[in-house]
């Protein structure tokens, strides 16, 4: 995230993280994304009941408040 800052993005923006894929949302709700955006009955997953459509969300990250646990840590 540090490198799309530097290179003056102001945001970053992820699509398509399923409802039903719960180690996703956690990642970019830990991550510190926002969610931003509901699809109900975005798509027919592997794995769920016949006929059920799961919900996608959309995550947004504000990348000019970006915080110091995201930024490169020199070794030297």
């Amino acid at each position: 995230m540090q490198v799309a800052k530097d290179l003056q993005y102001k945001s970053a923006y992820f699509n398509l993280v399923f409802k039903s894929n719960t180690v996703s949302v956690g990642l970019w709700e830990n991550l510190g994304f926002q969610r931003v955006a509901i699809l109900e009955k975005a798509a027919r997953l592997k794995g769920l009941p016949e006929g059920v459509l799961d919900t996608a969300y959309g995550y947004w990250f504000d990348l000019e408040t970006l915080e110091e646990r995201y930024l490169w840590k020199s070794i030297a």
